[in-house]
């Protein structure tokens, strides 16, 4: 096996747990609290940035706790899975950091807008489209 394909696997591991777990975490919130607000996408999300945040000071730290293949497996892979949410947490953070005080808000604030924004143009043109096939 190549080098290059390692971090691929390493991936593709961490995300297959990741997505299995949100999947298990918010079906069991659907199950256990009756409420329309989205509650276990929103534990997903804000244990997703804790744990990418926690992962983030290992594989950072000048002692170096955590390898390349735990930053595959674990920050990419496993949070990349559970939710991208933490993905664009920790970008603001690093924007931050290097005092990129105005890319930070729009990340922040624009990623989520523009991916509403997005999904729903999305949804309503695929609405459009299937509607235009049910009649003609």
């Amino acid at each position: 096996m190549t080098k290059t394909i390692v971090p691929y696997l390493y991936v593709s591991l961490g995300g297959a747990a990741g997505s299995a777990l949100r999947y298990g975490i918010d079906a069991w919130f659907g199950k256990t609290f009756t409420s329309s607000f989205p509650l276990g996408t929103l534990a997903v999300n804000v244990t997703s940035c804790f744990l990418m945040g926690f992962f983030a000071a290992l594989a950072f730290a000048r002692d170096g706790w955590m390898s390349n293949e735990g930053r595959f497996l674990l920050m990419v892979g496993f949070c990349g899975g559970y939710s991208t949410l933490a993905a664009v947490g920790l970008q603001t953070v690093s924007l931050v950091k290097v005092h990129q005080y105005g890319y930070a808000l729009l990340n922040v604030l624009g990623t989520p807008a523009l991916c509403t924004l997005v999904l729903w143009a999305a949804y309503c043109l695929s609405s459009w489209l299937f509607a235009l096939k049910a009649n003609g």
